[in-house]
């Protein structure tokens, strides 16, 4: 049970880019809630941060052993716990003997490393977080000891016994590369971007949605509509064109009608909501007409799409046929994909938005 537990190296890995990706989504949302506006600085510095946190515990956990290699250690008697301050120094650079080979030694690669790994920690408390020196140290104590309890519990339960030690050195030298990074901040000002001015101007709130927005909304709200099928189809065995239809429904009909703000949950998240062109009341048919046409021209034009390639395929020594289906497959994916691209520039109306008479506003 325990080898199903643990992932190998490698594959950990290859999740790596994944979970940076899925990493933009809070971080957009984050400051779409509190700026309005999405600030290049703010998403490059925040999303780095947590990006190295997580590179840092798992350099910190990996690379995983097996099973048998962790009970070998306990059998053996591995001491896994350091608790001696400056131990490193003593028994392995100043030495009798040893000076020399010291600093070309695996235990200086990883006395440097320990300093190193927790640099770019004080550099953003420091640089982004604009917090003291002090903080930097309490900050760096935090992490580290973290660190070093999920080393000594063998992730908290995952290994019966730790797999790497424990060690006090390692909490001050992580502590130290943490001070070198905050002493840093200083002199790298002038090659760095003015934090001050740079964030300032992601704090700008419009009446207009950009197309980002939107895009986020939308995929709250349609993982909604996917959770929903699964519990009704899965769970409950109702058939799919029913759930699908009533998980359309629910999500984007009858939430926004019944909420204060006339808001999809995804709306209500990223602050937006449903406004009419005209300044009057929104009524339940104007939702209708927004939503199903936008929706079912999603859902229409793939199945159109769908089998008129088909029919190309059955036809496919038939070069006037095939010009005339592409040129039929290419005009509404252009007309459909510009129409929202367009929505970038914050003041274009979609098809589907002139159509009923409601688009979306900021809601302060």
């Amino acid at each position: 049970m325990l080898e199903k537990l643990i992932f190998p190296t490698q594959s950990i890995w290859q999740i790596l880019p994944i979970s940076l990706i899925l990493l933009f989504i809070p971080v957009l949302v984050i400051q779409y809630r509190r700026y309005g506006a999405v600030s290049f600085v703010r998403l490059v510095m925040v999303s780095s941060f947590v990006f190295y946190l997580i590179v840092a515990f798992l350099i910190t956990i990996l690379p995983l052993p097996s099973l048998s290699e962790v009970l070998a250690l306990k059998t053996q008697k591995v001491n896994m716990v350091n608790l001696i301050p400056f131990n490193f120094l003593s028994e392995n650079i100043i030495a009798p003997g040893r000076f020399s080979s010291g600093f070309t030694s695996t235990v200086f690669v990883d006395i440097l490393a320990n300093i190193l790994v927790f640099i770019p920690l004080g550099f953003y408390i420091r640089y982004y977080f604009q917090k003291s020196f002090r903080a930097t140290i309490y900050a760096a104590l935090v992490l580290s000891l973290f660190f070093e309890i999920t080393q000594f519990t063998g992730i908290y339960g995952v290994y019966p016994y730790p797999y790497r030690v424990c060690d006090v050195d390692d909490v001050m030298l992580n502590v130290l590369g943490a001070m070198i990074g905050d002493q840093m901040v200083p002199y790298s000002r002038r090659l760095l971007p003015n934090l001050e001015v740079e964030l300032l101007q992601g704090d700008v709130n419009t009446d207009s949605v950009g197309l980002f927005r939107r895009l986020l909304a939308l995929l709250i709200d349609w993982s909604l509509v996917i959770i929903g099928l699964l519990i009704f189809v899965d769970v409950l065995r109702i058939p799919l064109w029913i759930t699908g239809i009533a998980s359309i429904l629910i999500v984007f009909v009858f939430v926004p009608e019944i909420s204060q703000y006339k808001q999809t949950i995804g709306m209500r998240v990223l602050k937006i909501c449903y406004d009419s062109l005209d300044g009057s009341s929104i009524t339940l048919w104007e939702i209708l007409v927004r939503n199903l046409s936008s929706i079912g021209a999603f859902i229409l034009i793939p199945i159109v799409l769908n089998w008129l390639t088909l029919l190309l395929d059955l036809q496919a020594s038939d070069k006037g046929l095939h010009f005339i289906t592409g040129f039929i497959i290419l005009v509404p994916v252009i007309f459909f994909g510009s129409d929202w691209l367009l929505t970038i520039t914050k003041t274009h109306r979609t098809w589907y938005e002139r159509l009923s008479g409601v688009i979306l506003s900021v809601k302060h």
